[in-house]
């Protein structure tokens, strides 16, 4: 239970124990950056998730991202982005305003969603690819 309150993002006080995660995300890539979406979604409807993004780990690490829209049994969602030109590494929270019953009702599923810049080309070029 590191997380309770982080003034930085969010004065609510959360006390279910948090799940930890590193996501990297990509580097940009030309003049586009890549944006990683993280969707967390609730087993049960009484479970009522809250996402924390952090730049690294202990005291001086900086909150980046908080979502805590979504009542029990809804979704959360924060976006990651990276306009530099190496990979980033930051750290994702999955914490809930109370704890859960059991196991089974503090089940929740993650969804990573990567946008990633599309180069344009005409119906023969791609067809010469497969030449």
């Amino acid at each position: 239970d590191l997380i309770q309150a982080y003034a930085d993002c969010s004065d609510l006080w959360h006390s279910a124990g948090e799940a930890w995660y590193a996501v990297t995300v990509p580097a940009a890539a030309s003049d586009a950056f890549r944006r990683v979406t993280i969707t967390a979604s609730a087993a049960d409807p009484s479970l009522d998730l809250a996402l924390w993004v952090f730049d690294g780990c202990g005291e001086t690490a900086l909150c980046l991202d908080f979502a805590d829209d979504a009542t029990g049994g809804g979704t959360e969602s924060v976006v990651l982005e990276n306009q530099g030109d190496s990979p980033r590494v930051l750290l994702l929270a999955v914490d809930a305003f109370r704890p859960p019953a059991t196991l089974v009702t503090g089940g929740f599923g993650l969804q990573f969603t990567v946008a990633v810049p599309a180069e344009r080309r005409s119906l023969g070029g791609v067809r010469a690819l497969f030449r």
